[in-house]
């Protein structure tokens, strides 16, 4: 997982190195604030071959990683959707721990004031109630995510025609 601070110039997925390779998170510099955004990429993730060693895997989200943050909450949705050439999904919030997973083209995916480029094989994850929104890097080709969603516990109903 790359974690940018308030300090730092905005990284490529490409330029990060695996938590494994640094020995776990990083603590950031004394007057830095942490960064909502995190995007991970399978470009910087070995595979491990598993199921009796018959798939390899890139785990871009180790198993039970995340537990603390979503804990008590529960798989709120599962979707895919491309943002044409010259769209944008409109930026909006929600009481979610949403991920996009990128499958085809480029994008901007911004979190609040934060904007990273994503690419095909790059996960990100949108806390809760961060506004968030994603362009196409280009007028002509789209991007196309897969997404799924984590709910709060005790969050409501969420209208996503609206959000």
């Amino acid at each position: 997982m790359y974690v940018a601070f308030a300090d730092e110039p905005v990284r490529s997925g490409r330029d990060v190195e695996h938590p494994a390779e640094r020995g776990g998170a990083r603590s950031p510099p004394a007057g830095s604030t942490l960064s909502l955004m995190d995007v991970r990429s399978i470009e910087d993730v070995e595979p491990v071959v598993e199921h009796n060693g018959t798939v390899p895997v890139w785990w871009l989200v180790n198993s039970r990683e995340m537990k603390e943050i979503t804990d008590g909450g529960y798989l709120e949705l599962v979707s895919e959707f491309e943002v044409a050439g010259g769209g944008e999904v409109d930026p909006h919030s929600h009481p979610t721990h949403e991920f996009y997973y990128v499958t085809s083209g480029r994008g901007l995916m911004r979190i609040a004031d934060e904007e990273h480029e994503i690419v095909q094989g790059d996960l990100v994850h949108i806390p809760p109630n961060a506004v968030h929104s994603l362009r196409p890097v280009s007028n002509h080709a789209p991007i196309h995510c897969f997404c799924f969603a984590v709910g709060l516990e005790d969050a409501g109903e969420i209208d996503y025609t609206t959000h």
